[in-house]
């Protein structure tokens, strides 16, 4: 079946989208989390750890980046059902949760895209083309992330950064053969209520003491840079600031994610979102598919009493 277009929505379009009178994140909480391990089979480890951060005592020069790096690796692991390791955890971990009661289940990937829409000027590289695959279950939207490509290889002669270096030199895995961790949280935002997951590159030990922040940036050339010590901070005053001076476009992507659900929901429940870079625009188009999950974690939208799904591993 072609795909169909039932609605396009520019950005000033949202103008007159009903927005909530305030946009904040609350009722935070955790779910579940996994560890990818290096293996053969898609293999995830329930629940998981994020590596430790453990920065060595003095100024550390690192290699740039380079070899296999991805970037997005549920989708490069498990191409077939991105979602699948989210909602696995999610039963073993946390079986009695409700998940009935979620209004949309997504990456925070999707979020971040769909405000960089809202307002270009938070994306670093610029708003380019992005793609949201979503389907409905029973009341429930789930929001899967698209991308054109989910690993890349860094040549020798290639620059991309240091931030996977960075990591491997100022954390220690604590689960062995770990290629990434992600967490699975739970919070309300503009009126919905969310399922949201989220890749961890690290935690600190609530015993490090937090110095005062007076670290400079690092020296470099083409081939290596020089870390300082890094400081480690508490932001969250930094965070409630942000979301306190971008309440207006906070309200327009609560707004913008209820219409989308709303659309989806009335028109079958399959559809794609795609950014029209040409048309600087949001395209919603009708499709035909196979199923996001497979057909036993379904039975987790019925009585939870009858449910298989927790007893099936990825």
């Amino acid at each position: 079946m072609t795909p169909t277009t039932i609605a396009q929505i520019s950005r000033l379009e949202l103008q007159d989208l009903s927005t909530p009178l305030v946009a904040t994140i609350t009722d935070v909480k955790q779910l579940s989390s996994y560890n990818w391990i290096e293996a053969p089979l898609p293999t995830i480890v329930v629940p998981g750890t994020p590596p430790l951060w453990s920065p060595p005592s003095g100024p550390r020069q690192l290699k740039k980046d380079s070899g296999l790096i991805y970037i997005a690796q549920n989708a490069a692991r498990h191409p077939d059902s991105p979602l699948e390791p989210l909602f696995r955890a999610l039963c073993i971990t946390n079986p009695s949760f409700d998940i009935r009661s979620i209004d949309v289940v997504t990456d925070r990937n999707n979020i971040r895209k769909l405000l960089s829409f809202i307002n270009p000027s938070m994306t670093r590289n610029g708003l380019e083309t992005f793609t949201i695959n979503i389907e409905v279950a029973k009341d429930t939207a789930i929001f899967c992330r698209d991308e054109t490509t989910t690993q890349e290889f860094i040549g020798p002669h290639e620059f991309k950064g240091y931030g996977r270096e960075f990591e491997k030199v100022y954390t220690t895995r604590q689960i062995g053969a770990s290629t990434g961790h992600h967490r699975i949280i739970t919070y309300r935002f503009g009126g919905l209520n969310f399922v949201v997951r989220h890749e961890t590159d690290g935690y600190v030990n609530t015993d490090t003491r937090i110095p005062s922040p007076d670290a400079k940036g690092p020296e470099s050339d083409s081939l290596s840079s020089t870390f300082p010590v890094p400081e480690v901070e508490d932001v969250a005053a930094d965070i409630k600031t942000w979301e306190e001076g971008n309440q207006r476009d906070l309200r327009k992507l609560a707004a913008l994610i209820s219409k989308i659900v709303d659309v989806v929901k009335g028109c079958g429940g399959n559809a794609i979102v795609k950014y029209d870079i040409l048309g600087d625009k949001l395209v919603i188009w009708k499709v035909d598919r196979k199923k996001m999950l497979p057909n036993d974690l379904y039975s987790i939208w019925d009585d939870r009493a009858g449910s298989e799904a927790s007893s099936i591993m990825v």
